[in-house]
């Protein structure tokens, strides 16, 4: 009786003993840190919403029915759409004839630079639509297009206009779409030695000096320099002139 009594107590041991182990196993036991146990993200139901995830690069489950778009650039437009239950973008679908721009060189002759695209010339060539430039203005021309802008006219457009010696200087006041501050095609310039500081002043608004009286401001025409200052008339700035810059 004792034997028996004692081979349960055996058998009691070892099987309490390999209870322990297993515990002690899958207590031990490393995480899996791949398995995904995140919430399933819900299809998209909304087209915009849609169109935002597909520019950031991705194509979510989506549910809706329809399509939308937004602009690439002046001339084209990306549209989206779901398509199989997933956000699938459209072939890129541009304005034929559209040309994108930065300045107006970048149009064709006759066309201007508005709005980062090429447009037609927005008034008729013999400037009909415009008021006259009081003297000593002058029409401002783009790119081969009239405009109802007035300047002082460009005393050069480089060296060789100029007396010897000096040097054609770039203005502040310039066109739209210029193709840079100190461009010398598309600003009111003048001559004057290296040491004459530039941009120059033509054109610029300013305040109206004693002598010259008018309902608004001023602006500079005419402008010399001495080797260090520039100095210009000023006659009354027109209605609507347009502030390119001002002193």
């Amino acid at each position: 009786m004792n034997r028996r009594l004692a081979s349960y107590a055996l058998a009691l041991g070892a099987l309490l003993a390999g209870c322990a182990t297993r515990e002690a196993a899958l207590v031990s036991a490393p995480v899996d840190a791949g398995a995904d146990r995140s919430t399933p993200v819900p299809p998209l139901t909304d087209c915009p919403a849609a169109l935002a995830a597909y520019f950031a690069g991705g194509a979510p489950a989506c549910d809706f029915i329809g399509s939308c778009g937004a602009p690439v650039g002046a001339c084209c437009t990306q549209n989206v759409e779901c398509a199989g239950g997933l956000v699938v973008g459209a072939p890129l679908s541009c304005e034929v004839g559209c040309v994108e721009c930065h300045v107006d060189r970048d149009c064709p002759a006759t066309q201007l630079c508005d709005g980062a695209r090429c447009l037609p010339c927005p008034f008729p060539p013999d400037g009909s639509a415009c008021l006259p430039c009081p003297v000593p203005l002058e029409r401002v021309v783009r790119n081969s297009c009239a405009t109802c802008d007035c300047r002082p006219p460009s005393q050069c457009h480089g060296d060789a206009e100029c007396a010897a010696g000096d040097r054609c200087l770039p203005g502040q006041a310039c066109d739209p779409a210029c193709p840079a501050p100190d461009s010398l095609a598309c600003c009111a310039n003048a001559c004057g030695a290296s040491s004459c500081p530039f941009p120059v002043p033509l054109g610029c608004v300013s305040a109206c000096p004693p002598e010259v009286l008018c309902p608004g401001p001023c602006i500079s025409t005419a402008c010399r320099c001495d080797g260090m200052t520039w100095t210009c008339d000023r006659v009354c700035a027109p209605p609507g002139y347009p502030v390119r810059c001002a002193l």
